[in-house]
């Protein structure tokens, strides 16, 4: 459907030449930065720059976890996409042990893959899960210029 509203852009992706940008969008109730492309939702490390969701687990079984947001509220937290899923947090964010985490990939089921990393600790936040299909938001996506 054309037309229809994505987010509101709030930065290119920095990529030469530029393939996409963050935009905020609404998730549920919360507010968060997303990254697209022309082709829709992106999460690619290349772009964004971190995985999709990480685990404490070896296999990406469990509670799924995005990185501490570090922007001290001021701009919303940047939401990890892996397939049709995005990940965001609304909970405070506590230190933990990863050893996993979910990316993109075209050999995966659904198109995500599972890495084993780790294990390393840092400032995690329990992720919520986020359906994007329930958006009814079909590619190609543009940048409306007012």
């Amino acid at each position: 459907m054309r037309g229809v509203f994505v987010g509101a852009v709030m930065q290119l992706d920095g990529n030469y030449p530029q393939t996409g940008a963050f935009v905020v969008r609404r998730l549920d109730s919360t507010p968060v930065l997303i990254h697209v492309t022309s082709a829709g939702f992106d999460n690619s490390e290349a772009t964004v720059g971190m995985p999709s969701a990480y685990y404490e687990s070896i296999d990406c079984s469990g509670t799924p976890f995005i990185p501490a947001d570090v922007t001290n509220g001021f701009y919303p937290s940047h939401a990890g996409v892996a397939g049709t899923t995005a990940y965001h947090s609304v909970t405070a964010a506590t230190t933990r042990t990863m050893q996993s985490y979910t990316e993109p990939c075209s050999t995966g089921a659904n198109g995500i893959c599972c890495v084993a990393s780790g294990p390393y600790s840092s400032s995690f936040q329990e992720a919520v899960q986020f359906d994007l299909t329930t958006l009814g938001l079909v590619p190609p996506f543009h940048i409306d210029v007012p």
